[in-house]
């Protein structure tokens, strides 16, 4: 069974989920930046600040402290600038993302890779880990509730082992995703070959019909590869550019039989009116002898 923020509090939300979000001044309405890292304290697990990027390339970076933040909502964060920032990361915390995890009985068991917090408090509800295949655990994202969490360092977090091996699965791995794409790709591609012969059989043009089924598989590897690159966060970058590469490739081989498709149709087409042209150049012909023999009768 997967789980999913349904069953976390209301208010509970993802940390990947708000990095690029609007950072507007509460008191002036000017914008202060968009948000690109999150900080907390791994012993409170609570988070401590938010690093703002603005400025040409997003050079200008900035520390706003938990307390500065007075709403986040759908589209910005509304934060007060009548208290300080700072331009230093604060004491004692950590961006945890990409920190490797390892359990109490001395194995490695998966990386960090996003965690869910309170929009309220900014106390961590869940740490997101991608399993590297310990003890049986296949390949995903599983949740460890911070109780599990020992101790924390500058690269590491050590959780209890009975924990990790109960963790409940947050989102499918990457094998996953590839045998759903290898799926859709199977069952398209079968449609295609269906539609050539249907073509061949009906001479009848579908070019709109196959540019449409071609942006619908394009943008659904698309939105596959984007999810992969999300979950690929603190896996070997090896893996996340194999992802890319093979689902990339398969949107390619989509295109191709459309385009395949599409070059029969014109082709059929071509062939069908210079057999219709051919017909008509040649029926006057046959009927003038007939009008001239009755004429010299």
């Amino acid at each position: 069974m997967m789980t999913s923020l349904t069953t976390f509090p209301k208010n509970t939300i993802q940390q990947s989920n708000l990095l690029g979000r609007l950072i507007l001044n509460r008191e002036t309405t000017e914008e202060i930046g968009h948000v690109k890292e999150f900080w907390l304290d791994p012993t409170l697990h609570q988070v401590t600040a938010i690093v703002s990027e603005s400025g040409l390339l997003g050079r200008t970076k900035q520390f706003l402290r938990w307390e500065q933040v007075e709403a986040i909502g759908e589209d910005s964060l509304l934060v007060s600038l009548a208290l300080e920032g700072s331009e230093e990361t604060p004491q004692g915390s950590e961006l945890v993302i990409g920190h490797e995890l390892w359990t109490n009985d001395g194995n490695k068991a998966g990386t960090i890779t996003d965690y869910c917090f309170d929009l309220q408090t900014g106390a961590v509800v869940a740490y997101l880990f991608h399993s590297n295949g310990w003890q049986g655990i296949t390949d995903g994202v599983y949740l460890l509730l911070p109780e599990a969490v020992l101790s924390t360092g500058t690269k590491r977090f050590i959780a209890k082992a009975d924990q990790v091996k109960q963790a409940e699965q947050f989102s499918a791995g990457l094998k996953d995703k590839f045998a759903q794409v290898n799926e859709f790709l199977k069952k398209d591609l079968a449609r295609t070959r269906q539609d050539i012969a249907a073509l061949k059989e009906s001479g009848q043009s579908t070019a709109a019909q196959v540019k449409e089924k071609t942006q619908q598989a394009t943008a659904y590897v698309q939105t596959t590869v984007s999810d992969i690159a999300e979950q690929a966060q603190g896996v070997t970058q090896q893996a996340a550019d194999r992802a890319q590469s093979t689902l990339t490739e398969a949107g390619e081989r989509i295109q191709h039989t459309a385009h395949d498709v599409a070059t029969q149709v014109q082709e059929k087409t071509k062939t069908g009116r210079a057999k219709l042209e051919k017909t008509s150049a040649s029926a006057p012909e046959e009927t003038e002898p007939q009008e001239a023999n009755q004429s010299d009768v």
